[in-house]
């Protein structure tokens, strides 16, 4: 699922932002918000979250602010 507003883009993630999202919750006033997450949030959570199986009832999508390249 893809969706997109003209300031936020929700979508699954990839492999590819396991970089982008163990810095975004490593800062504790990101992971302060979270209902629950590993703490400290490192690249092997990140990795560990997006390679688990999809539920399709419960998908997990990332939001990202939408910038001029997106």
């Amino acid at each position: 699922m893809f969706a997109r507003t003209p300031r936020l883009l929700l979508r699954p993630g990839f492999p590819e932002d396991a970089a982008a999202l163990a810095a975004t919750i490593a800062d504790e006033g990101i992971v302060r918000h979270l209902a629950s997450a590993p703490w400290p949030y490192r690249m092997r959570d990140a990795t560990a979250f997006l390679a688990a199986p999809a539920d399709p009832v419960l998908p997990q999508l990332l939001i990202f602010e939408r910038t001029a390249g997106a």
